[in-house]
């Protein structure tokens, strides 16, 4: 298709329609792992566009920790770039995930340069600050994908550059506090009817341990059916555990009654259910128009791999710029603002308290409109 600099990329976009536009649409995880010295690291390829940003939210819903790629080849919209970066960093943040490896790819189409380099190095630095990402957390690597360089060996190319290799700042980074004595929750990316064997669920786990034989409940549906078998990569495993991405066979449940944005948890043990409604402590990025946002607003909420209408029934308060106090029932707020919704779900939806499992993606929400993030 012409598309020589992306020859590579095809690894990863499978789909017909990604190769036609070259670019990630949906979320791809390939047969790929690293281990090092007992750490266990899985690839998840995520869309970089806006257009595409609910399976953007689902990628990283899925991860512990992020590789940011920044195209080095001079881009007369870098003001849209930097809007897109940000809304990138807005989810970070919002997921909680504090360790970024940014990747300046394409270095062959600048010759190398050390000076564009030190460039777009410190444009992208100044974001991540402003998004209070920690420096010790941030590491930027100059690469060229095409050609290998600073993958995983020093490229002759840089002498200027005298740091790791992006092979070892993925090796470098540090695995999120052990959650096996929390409550089991899986949420689930994908299903599918695997013939001879009954539906096969996929998704990560974000807490506890999941084993064959364990009866687990599909919130929210409440939906129950036995785990048979366990499988990463077509290899069949005893058990589990967290930040592992799965698929689990669940023969006595309709491939129908389990979505993306389910949760699966065990049905005997704090089993996860659907809420009615839930209160949300929220930091109003931005508001979609000129406008405040006044109770009743309905945007679109993000929580682990869900995407659902929630409507604010109340905007219960803000807190004062001025004094740190908050202010009750002020009836709309604005960008900037830090306030704490009680809101309403559409749909039938999982949300959990924070306090249930601190690295859980379901305690966390992310507020989107029209493909912007107004707020998490």
């Amino acid at each position: 298709m012409g598309c020589v600099n992306s020859k590579f990329a095809w690894i990863l976009n499978k789909d017909k329609q990604e190769r036609e536009l070259n670019k990630t649409i949906d979320i791809n995880i390939p047969p790929f792992e690293l281990h090092d010295e007992g750490k266990k690291f899985d690839l998840i390829d995520t869309p970089g566009s806006n257009n595409y940003m609910k399976n953007m939210m689902t990628g990283i819903a899925l991860a512990s920790a992020a590789i940011l790629f920044w195209r080095m080849d001079y881009d007369e919209y870098l003001s849209d770039d930097v809007m897109c970066l940000d809304d990138h960093l807005t989810l970070l943040n919002a997921k909680g995930i504090s360790q970024v490896i940014v990747a300046f790819t394409q270095m062959d189409h600048v010759n190398y340069s050390y000076e564009q380099y030190q460039c777009f190095r410190s444009l992208v630095l100044a974001r991540l600050k402003r998004f209070r990402f920690k420096e010790r957390n941030i590491q930027c690597i100059p690469i060229s994908g095409l050609y290998g360089d600073n993958l995983t060996e020093r490229s002759a190319n840089m002498p200027w550059y005298r740091s790791v290799t992006l092979l070892d700042a993925m090796k470098g980074l540090h695995l999120p506090d052990e959650t096996k004595g929390y409550p089991l929750r899986v949420v689930v990316k994908d299903v599918y009817d695997k013939g001879g064997f009954g539906t096969v669920a996929v998704g990560s786990v974000v807490s506890g341990i999941m084993k064959p034989g364990m009866v687990v409940k599909f919130a929210p549906t409440g939906v129950e059916g036995e785990v048979k078998s366990i499988k990463k990569f077509g290899y069949e495993l005893p058990f589990a555990k967290p930040t592992e991405l799965i698929e689990f066979n669940v023969p006595d449940v309709s491939v129908s009654d389990i979505h993306r944005g389910h949760v699966a948890s065990d049905a005997h043990f704090s089993p996860a259910f659907a809420v009615e409604s839930f209160v949300a402590k929220v930091m109003i990025a931005k508001t979609p128009g000129v406008k405040p946002i006044f109770n009743g607003y309905t945007p679109v909420i993000d929580c682990g791999t869900a995407h659902v209408a929630c409507k604010f029934k109340h905007i219960l308060n803000t807190i004062d710029r001025h004094t740190g106090r908050p202010r009750a029932d002020p009836g709309f707020v604005r960008g900037g603002d830090i306030c704490t919704v009680k809101m309403e779900p559409i749909k039938p939806m999982c949300v959990e308290p924070y306090e249930i499992c601190p690295m859980s993606s379901l305690g966390r929400i992310t507020i989107r409109d029209n493909n912007q993030v107004i707020g998490f």
